[in-house]
């Protein structure tokens, strides 16, 4: 059986391809997590350390695998380089290759220069700057939605790629809903981030987010400060700006924030 990347349109049966090894990673971690390392072989490959280093091109950017000429970005159908922060998340923040992806999103898709877009990358783009707390890359992104004919003139249905006007696409509009709640509430990096991208002005409210680390969230942002109710659907704890927060399931707790 052929392998190939998340790219789709890369080249097949190459050697460490990026997602392979942040899947790996992913696995292993939750493996751990889950108890299932009993002879400690998990942690210890982790502890080596995966392949990542032999992918580190010049630009700062990851390859999409080993081989990858620097010649090929800007030729990929989709970013791999952002899978980290779009599909699996690997820990508490974003290595600096994964952060570079993120700033030079646009040079690694095939027509992304001129606002052509492939299936579901734009997607992949705005959540990437979201989940990065970069609302400058957010609002970029959110406005190459109308130039690259991505929706209907109404802004009810994605298409499937620019140019291609197949309705009502489901990942790229979970993309979009995803990049939009996370400019509010976010626990992408195992920590409750709240207002951390938001790109509009006048107030902003929302209600009962249902989060991972096992709380709703329910506030209001407005002038750069913000209100919030959390409330527990499990017993959890998490952190929250530097401080652990402890909740029994049904219980609730309030917060006040500047964004």
């Amino acid at each position: 059986m052929p392998s190939i990347s998340l790219d789709e349109s890369g080249k097949t049966d190459k050697p460490d391809y990026l997602v392979s090894l942040v899947s790996a990673q992913y696995a292993l971690q939750k493996a751990i997590e889950y108890g299932a390392d009993k002879s400690g072989k998990m942690q210890q490959v982790l502890n080596e350390g995966l392949a990542f280093k032999s992918l580190l091109a010049e630009n700062g950017m990851y390859k999409n695998h080993l081989g990858y000429a620097l010649t090929d970005f800007g030729k990929q159908k989709h970013a791999d380089q952002l899978f980290p922060l779009v599909h699996l998340p690997l820990g508490a923040s974003p290595d600096a290759a994964t952060k570079q992806a993120g700033v030079l999103r646009y040079d690694i898709t095939s027509g992304a220069k001129e606002n052509r877009f492939i299936g579901h990358t734009l997607g992949e783009f705005i959540l990437a700057s979201a989940r990065l707390h970069d609302k400058d890359s957010w609002l970029r992104d959110w406005s190459m939605i109308g130039p690259a004919s991505y929706t209907d003139t109404e802004l009810i249905q994605f298409y499937e790629s620019t140019g291609n006007t197949l309705a009502f696409y489901v990942t790229t509009h979970g993309l979009f809903a995803q990049a939009l709640i996370e400019t509010v509430v976010s626990t992408w990096w195992k920590q409750l981030h709240l207002g951390s991208c938001v790109p509009w002005q006048g107030p902003v409210r929302f209600g009962n987010l249902r989060t991972l680390l096992g709380v709703t969230v329910s506030g209001e942002i407005k002038d750069g400060k913000g209100h919030a109710t959390l409330h527990a659907w499990k017993d959890t704890k998490f952190e929250y700006r530097g401080k652990q927060i402890s909740l029994k399931k049904g219980h609730k707790h309030s917060l006040k924030f500047e964004v």
